[in-house]
């Protein structure tokens, strides 16, 4: 008899809907894969970890119980925006900069102590978070930077994802100090690597730029050293050739020795926005593909397992776009961000547009 209730309960716990923390339906869901297609959904089932268990495409009957259920309003709703290298991502300095525009102030900031960090963090974040954006890489990160995104972290106030290139090679054995990096904060923070100068000096002395060479190629080895990934940093200026050839040079002596196994690329050339680059996908204004930032298996996709991250739109925010000059390649043209209604990090809404 007790054999038979325990079937009876199996065959009802088959037959039951699956148990899931939330549902949200009534959506024109789009996500892409790497070369292009875009697939459509009409709903979205998150877990109790805050990752996708699976969207449901249009038509398909939604059979599931979930402790919240969410009316999308028939509106857009496609993975959060990651933004590589622009003129705004060091955070901290982002929002330093709308603090100021706030109050009036105009030119050179003065010296600013943990709390006005802290306060930065919290309003870039907020101008990020209303943009539909969900992931950042912070390029040029100080300690006192990453020491503020640990606060935040520690008090539950992370609430994008941050990539940070450190800035230098001193910042890197301080926050780092020789192990490799983990992700923090259920995956909010990540130290990616290190940002390396590799703007040429001042002078036309051989002297001098034949040691600031041996300067780069020092600082590319020991970060190396430390299993750690290099943005090279060049200007965008008469020098953009050469300089990016020689970080190319330094590169190819040192890729083969510190490359980690499994690692597609452990050296990477960042440069500015405008520079002749292809766009990737997914990831705006640079040439970070999302391989390259580590986050290719981790964000960037609503699937199965992935990080319940994205923005519900008014319009469609997105469209992918065949590259000029590669035709297997697409990138992401994006719209106004002021179509953004509601922004979600891990499942959970972190931004909701005001009426």
């Amino acid at each position: 008899m007790r054999g038979l209730i325990a079937l009876a309960a199996l065959a009802l716990a088959w037959g039951a809907p699956a148990a899931a923390d939330t549902l949200i339906d009534n959506v024109k869901g789009l996500t892409a894969t790497p070369f292009g297609q875009v697939i459509h959904f009409s709903a979205l089932l998150i877990g109790d970890d805050g990752k996708v268990v699976r969207t449901y495409a249009e038509g398909e009957k939604v059979d599931v119980r979930a402790r919240y259920r969410v009316d999308g309003r028939g509106r857009f709703l496609t993975p959060g925006r990651i933004v590589g290298y622009k003129a705004e991502s060091h955070l901290i300095k982002m929002g330093l900069r709308l603090l100021a525009r706030s109050k009036g102030l105009t030119g050179p900031l003065p010296p600013i102590g943990p709390h006005d960090r802290d306060l930065a963090l919290a309003v870039a974040e907020e101008e990020l978070r209303s943009r539909g954006i969900t992931t950042i890489a912070d390029m040029g990160t100080s300690v006192e930077d990453w020491l503020a995104y640990r606060r935040a972290g520690d008090t539950g106030r992370l609430n994008i994802r941050i990539l940070s290139y450190v800035d230098g090679i001193a910042p890197m054995i301080a926050i780092a100090g020789g192990q490799e990096s983990k992700w923090l904060y259920n995956d909010r923070l990540y130290m990616a690597g290190v940002l390396i100068n590799g703007r040429m000096p001042n002078s036309n002395s051989p002297i001098a730029i034949k040691n600031d060479e041996a300067r780069l190629r020092n600082e590319i080895s020991r970060s190396g050293m430390d299993g750690q990934r290099v943005a090279i940093e060049i200007s965008d200026s008469p020098k953009y050739d050469i300089e990016r050839s020689r970080a190319e040079a330094a590169i190819r002596e040192l890729h083969s020795t510190y490359r980690p196994s499994g690692t597609r690329s452990l050296f990477h050339i960042f440069h500015p926005p405008n520079a002749p680059e292809k766009l990737p996908i997914f990831v705006e204004n640079d040439d970070f593909e999302l391989d390259d930032m580590l986050i290719e298996d981790r964000l960037g996709k609503l699937e199965r397992g992935f990080p319940a991250d994205f923005a519900i739109s008014l319009v469609e925010p997105w469209k992918m776009v065949p590259s000029k000059t590669d035709s297997t390649a697409f990138h992401m043209e994006v719209a106004e961000s002021d179509n953004v209604l509601e922004t979600w990090v891990g499942g959970v809404k972190v931004y909701e547009r005001k009426p």
